[in-house]
């Protein structure tokens, strides 16, 4: 899997991130909250070219990032 950091298009706090797993945002997205317990919005839901991209927000502090972040790396893709 591959990340790769996109321009925001919207004035909210969070990521868009692309990736290439294999699979549509949504199946990426589920993959990511039932195997890293971390909550991702598929991108087809901000249009057709949301779709290859999900959605993360970043409102916490360092640690609980860090940690979904360990959380998303252990993930087997």
């Amino acid at each position: 899997m591959e990340f790769r950091s996109l321009s925001k298009a919207y004035n909210m706090p969070g990521w868009r991130v692309g990736f290439a797993a294999g699979m549509d945002s949504a199946g990426f997205a589920e993959k990511l909250l039932e195997d890293a317990h971390v909550l991702a919005i598929p991108g087809h839901g901000f249009g057709p070219g949301g779709e290859g991209c999900v959605r993360l927000t970043v409102c916490a502090g360092t640690e609980p990032i860090r940690d979904a972040i360990r959380r998303i790396t252990a993930v087997h893709w």
